[in-house]
């Protein structure tokens, strides 16, 4: 694929987060233990990425995020999240699907409710049920619904170090999901650590990155995950009532900073690659199909309490 590195400044995305569910992110169980109000906001825009057999597509969205946290015990605290995505795609003569757009507009609402358990030798233990709808704009939401849940035990070590494994299970619309993942979160150093990346979520597991902090304001971090999404289409187009997916695997390096003591924001810079784009009739069957290349990333998230 031809892409002129001059053109990367003018993608601007959030790693494939805007169809993505409201999960915590697993790399942050520490938020899940305060109490308080957060929220995220992450406009995305990705650039022209070329399809097998000719064409290409690209695609812009926003994904709003608000929680809460409240404790209900010293041991026991419980959250609700919800978000609300859109994205926007636009084929361009994509051969594999008849030169046709297989689909359109995107939208996601989806509600979870994470709980937190410590015990008192040193374990966690998380589970976060959600429920959401993944569909084209016009889709009905009642055949676009995708639920299932996050479930984490981890052990605490000393200097809030910790690991532990992960499993998500969801049905996304008639396919079950299973993915297992590591939770973890360990200082190597005093500034370098390594965590989780991303969300985990019907979206996909979270994914590992290593960070170096550099001050008490900055940081940086090189990191991996892959994202899969699944969502219902409407009653028009190549296939009327089916659904569609788009896979990715995600490399990226991300900068972080502290704009004030409950505001953060991060940027990346990656690459998706062993990408994907499938399209199944209203049966489950799928029509058409397509890999895409390699697409360069960049990313902002902005991040808050209160």
């Amino acid at each position: 694929m031809k892409y002129p590195i001059n053109r990367l400044a003018s993608v601007i995305v959030l790693l494939y987060t805007g169809t993505a569910a409201a999960q915590t992110p697993v790399y942050d169980l520490e938020q899940l233990q305060r109490s308080g109000f957060s929220f995220s906001i992450a406009p995305l825009i990705q650039g022209s990425s070329d399809i097998d057999g000719g064409g290409s597509y690209s695609m812009s969205s926003l994904l709003i995020r608000i929680s809460a946290t409240k404790p209900v015990s010293t041991r026991t605290f419980v959250g609700f999240g919800i978000s609300y995505g859109i994205t926007k795609y636009d084929f361009e003569n994509p051969s594999a699907f008849n030169g046709q757009q297989p689909w359109n507009d995107i939208r996601s609402l989806n509600f979870s409710l994470p709980v937190v358990f410590r015990t008192d030798n040193n374990w966690t233990f998380v589970a976060t049920p959600s429920i959401g709808t993944f569909q084209e704009v016009d889709a009905d939401w009642r055949d676009s619904l995708t639920y299932g849940a996050i479930l984490i035990g981890s052990y605490n070590f000393e200097r809030g170090n910790r690991i532990g494994i992960g499993l998500g299970a969801f049905d996304r619309l008639d396919e079950t999901a299973l993915f297992p993942f590591l939770s973890v979160k360990w200082q190597l150093t005093d500034n370098l650590r390594i965590g989780n990346a991303l969300n985990a979520g019907p979206t996909g597991p979270a994914g590992l990155q290593l960070a170096y902090r550099f001050s008490e304001k900055w940081e940086a971090a090189i990191g991996f995950s892959r994202r899969s999404f699944r969502f219902r289409l409407d009653d028009t187009g190549l296939a009327p009532g089916g659904i569609g997916t788009q896979d990715g695997r995600l490399l990226f390096l991300r900068l972080s900073t502290n704009l004030t003591p409950t505001m953060h924001l991060d940027l990346h810079a990656g690459i998706n690659h062993d990408g994907n784009l499938i399209l199944e009739n209203n049966e489950n069957t799928p029509v058409a199909s397509a890999d895409y290349e390699a697409v360069p990333l960049l990313a902002l998230n902005l991040s808050g309490r209160f």
